[in-house]
């Protein structure tokens, strides 16, 4: 075990690296970073704990992966991060990994913090965190998430890949899911927040969702394909806010028999064969495939 307390701001670049006897290592809110590969090759190293405080922490390239990441299984953060879009990834890679807990003060993880670590099956993110970001959790084991009140954007590829996440909770006050966000992933449970307004490209193509899908009354635009190959959507339900519906948002959803557009709605209506069409008609959007 360490425990590295008062008087250390600094853990230096592969200060710690191939050391295989630690299996603990507890930070105190004086560690204000922690440089890259500094626990590289650790393969004895099952838990982290970065400790309360004010004071922002930093987490450098792969801190805790590399060639040869350390066998950490679990992850418990209460500090604040500092919010970082570049890929640091302190722990991609790091397929040991089970458990994260976000608590306390930190609010914000940054680009691809846990990418690959595909063991991962486990997260905890408060009820005070607001912000999520780029590949932070690609290609783990999530099997559900909920996604505190606080967060207003998913943001792309932020879950993408992970081949056991059926159900997702979003909270009300979501306002964004942006492009792949899901992608790829078996979605099957999600209830989309009345305060969503968009929806990206390829957000979540590939994804199980099924049954009667009605888009939340804010929704003003959905991206191509966003929807792609969910084959177990019915039907669907489109607001009167939606002006914008890319190409192929509904490509491959076999099972669909109809669309619905609510009567306010100037963009778009349902015409013959009810196909979903531009309020002109000079453009079909999509065609029911289950009656085509």
């Amino acid at each position: 075990t360490i425990d590295i307390s008062i008087g250390v701001k600094n853990i230096g670049e592969s200060a710690f690296e191939g050391n295989t006897t630690i299996t603990y290592v507890w930070m105190s809110d004086f560690v204000e970073i922690v440089n890259d590969y500094a626990f590289e090759g650790c393969t004895g190293l099952k838990k982290i704990t970065i400790d309360a405080g004010e004071t922002e922490f930093t987490l450098n390239l792969n801190a805790f992966g590399g060639e040869i990441p350390a066998a950490i299984e679990e992850v418990v953060i209460k500090r604040p991060l500092a919010t970082v879009t570049v890929a640091t990834a302190p722990f991609k890679g790091v397929k040991t990994l089970k458990s994260v807990t976000v608590d306390s003060l930190c609010v914000a993880l940054g680009a691809s913090y846990f990418a690959g670590c595909s063991a991962l099956e486990n997260v905890s993110l408060h009820e005070g965190f607001t912000t999520l970001n780029t590949a932070l959790f690609s290609g783990t084991a999530i099997k559900s998430i909920t996604i505190p009140a606080g967060v207003k954007d998913i943001p792309s590829t932020c879950f993408s890949g992970c081949a056991s996440l059926t159900e997702v909770v979003l909270s009300e006050g979501l306002e964004t899911i942006s492009s792949q966000a899901f992608e790829g992933s078996p979605v099957a449970t999600i209830t989309l927040p009345q305060t969503l307004t968009s929806v990206g490209q390829l957000a979540f193509n590939g994804s199980n969702i099924s049954g009667d899908f009605v888009l939340p009354a804010a929704v003003k635009s959905i991206g191509a394909n966003a929807f792609q190959n969910n084959a177990a959507i019915t039907s669907v339900s489109l607001p009167a806010s939606i002006t914008s519906i890319g190409d192929g948002a509904f490509n491959g959803c076999s099972s669909i028999a109809s669309y619905t557009v609510d009567a306010a709605n100037t963009t778009f209506k349902v015409k013959e064969n009810n196909a979903l069409a531009t309020i002109d008609g000079s453009k079909t959007v999509a065609y029911p495939v289950a009656h085509a």
